[in-house]
């Protein structure tokens, strides 16, 4: 939980800009760290082999259920994520793969407006910014 909170804060502080990247590298370990275990590593990833370092994290974040990659056999790594898809991630691991936040009423920030697809994460993960 601080790490969600930790991400969250930090967003807001940053005024919560969709288009700055976290580092695909980071996001395993920032999400599964919420919950503190990692799952024994199967690697099916072609490019997450066992031997790479994020790869318990990663493959705890899919038996999980909170991503399958990003398609083909492939989780790609080294691809920016966004903050948008960060907020996905990190309530995804803390609530489980099934939750879905309630919808968005009012947007706080103006970069991610309610009709957005992840309008709703967002809100969710920083509840009651001004």
């Amino acid at each position: 939980m601080l790490a969600m909170l930790f991400v969250a804060l930090s967003a807001v502080q940053r005024g919560w800009k969709v288009n700055r990247p976290f580092g695909g590298k980071v996001n395993s370990p920032v999400a599964a760290s919420i919950l503190g275990t990692m799952a024994a590593s199967k690697g099916f990833f072609a490019d997450v082999p066992c031997s790479n370092l994020f790869a318990p994290w990663v493959y705890d974040l899919v038996a999980r259920g909170v991503t399958a990659g990003c398609g083909g056999g492939l989780y790609c790594p080294n691809s920016p994520v966004t903050r948008e898809q960060m907020s996905v991630f990190l309530l995804r691991t803390a609530e489980g793969p099934q939750y879905n936040p309630p919808a968005c009423a009012t947007a706080t920030f103006g970069d991610v407006p309610c009709n957005s697809p992840f309008a709703a994460w967002v809100e969710e993960l920083v509840p009651g910014v001004p």
